[in-house]
């Protein structure tokens, strides 16, 4: 592990980080009479001085067994998500098994971003007199797999130093080993002499105003008839029950109200502000209200083509929200409510939800089905009719067909297929050729 780590750090040092550590990628080679273990595939490596398109934040690569959480969720490297992945290569070094695994590949990167692993104290036998230092060991892998990249080791060259210090029999760095644990002592201590602060103010308080006290409990006031008419700002803020919308139904309760309290805005208004929600990226405000909106909808009778729109944002919000398996469920019920409507809008949002199920599948490792969906995707624009009023929509239909051969080639980008991603690439730039990510990765490719 100590070459291992080596390895990645020299990785490091020139700028790059490996994005797919796993056990397959760590190989041995014979040199000299020694077995050397070498680092490979840098297919999907990232240089630490670019930023492309295709490792910008929301792109996810790699194998989800060993993927950090941040990698997970889409965002943004740097080293600590490679010593996370050494974490979890040397927990199923130790344990037999992966520190974290789902039932599929979503499943999986959703326990990385919250669920803790078993300790290996726990899982791993040991004798009285070993225990210490598998303890030692169970801290140097634990703190690689810290959820956030604060907590973890800065450096690999800190972790393959204690490491070091394990292998010569030494205790590890406490100033590594550690810190999570200071960090948290530290957190207590302070609430503590925080709330200690607090009691003793309103101890003072209380003694301040005993004999006041006294004299309220004393004597009793009644409520004026003013007092027994007012409203409180949640009576006025509910809806009577007769209420009725613009069009004459009655408004569906708010999700997560109490049954009796109406929405009281009209439909258009509360599409509204689910669009704003989710343009400002407030996607569980835009969750909830796209949830109000489809209640609403359905008991307007508002028809398959708005119910698939509001399906759309609701599965967009939890993509964003990372909820993938709830995005995929919904991109599916977006695109059964316009499978049977043949009009362009019904066709606009069949067109979405099959992009948004072509990237699930596509972070579900599912490539065939990822490509196979966007060529479906592909083939409903093509089925599109630009509109004689409205003179944007053969610009939108461009810009669709683009969208589907730029995915199309990012999955076999991944696949390493690169001559079948060039030819994607090429024919998405031909379409839209103002897209100057695109044609950056394009002149990247081997």
């Amino acid at each position: 592990m100590l070459q291992a780590c080596a390895a990645v750090e020299h990785a490091h040092a020139n700028g790059f980080i490996h994005r797919d550590l796993k056990p397959s990628n760590l190989v041995l080679v014979q040199e000299t009479n020694t077995e050397v273990v070498k680092l490979i595939d840098f297919g999907i490596a990232k240089n630490l001085l670019e930023d492309s398109a295709l490792t910008k934040t929301g792109n996810v690569f790699g194998t989800p067994l060993y993927m950090s959480p941040e990698q997970c969720a889409g965002k943004k490297l740097d080293e600590r998500s490679d010593i996370y992945s050494l974490g979890c290569i040397m927990y199923e070094a130790l344990a037999g098994k992966p520190p974290l695994s789902g039932d599929n590949s979503l499943d999986t990167m959703q326990k990385h971003l919250k669920n803790a692993p078993d300790q290996l104290t726990k899982i791993l036998p040991a004798s009285a007199e070993n225990h210490a230092k598998l303890k030692s060991l169970n801290d140097v892998v634990m703190k690689c797999l810290e959820k956030k990249p604060a907590d973890r080791y800065q450096k690999v060259s800190d972790l393959r130093k204690d490491l070091s210090s394990l292998r010569q029999g030494k205790q590890p760095s406490p100033r590594f080993a550690l810190r999570g644990r200071t960090k948290q002592i530290i957190a207590v201590v302070t609430i503590g002499i925080f709330l200690s602060a607090i009691g003793m103010l309103v101890l003072k308080v209380a003694k301040t105003h005993k004999s006041a006290d006294l004299q309220i409990k004393e004597s009793v006031t009644a409520p004026s008839s003013q007092q027994d008419l007012t409203l409180d700002s949640e009576s006025i803020a509910t809806a009577p029950a007769d209420s009725k919308t613009e069009n004459g139904a009655k408004p569906a309760p708010a999700i997560g109200a109490n049954s009796d309290q109406q929405s009281h805005l009209p439909f258009p208004q509360m599409m509204d502000e689910a669009r704003s929600a989710a343009k400002f990226k407030n996607w569980k405000v835009a969750k909830e209200k796209a949830q109000e909106c489809l209640i609403v909808s359905n008991q307007l009778g508002k028809g398959p083509t708005r119910t698939s729109e509001i399906y759309w944002h609701i599965a967009q919000a939890e993509y964003n929200l990372r909820e993938y398996s709830s995005a995929q469920r919904d991109y599916k019920l977006a695109l059964d409510a316009v499978s049977d409507e043949t009009d362009n809008r019904s066709k606009s949002w069949r067109y979405q939800a099959l992009v948004g199920l072509a990237r699930i599948a596509r972070l579900n490792i599912q490539y065939q089905e990822a490509i196979a969906l966007y060529e479906k995707a592909y083939q409903t624009v093509l089925a599109t009719s630009p509109q004689l009023d409205d003179p944007r929509s053969e610009e939108k239909i461009q810009k669709h067909k683009a969208i589907c051969m730029q995915g199309i080639g990012e999955v076999y980008y991944v696949l390493h297929e690169f001559e079948k991603c060039k030819l994607y690439w090429k024919a998405s730039l031909k379409i839209r050729p103002d897209n100057p990510d695109l044609a950056n990765n394009l002149s990247k490719l081997p």
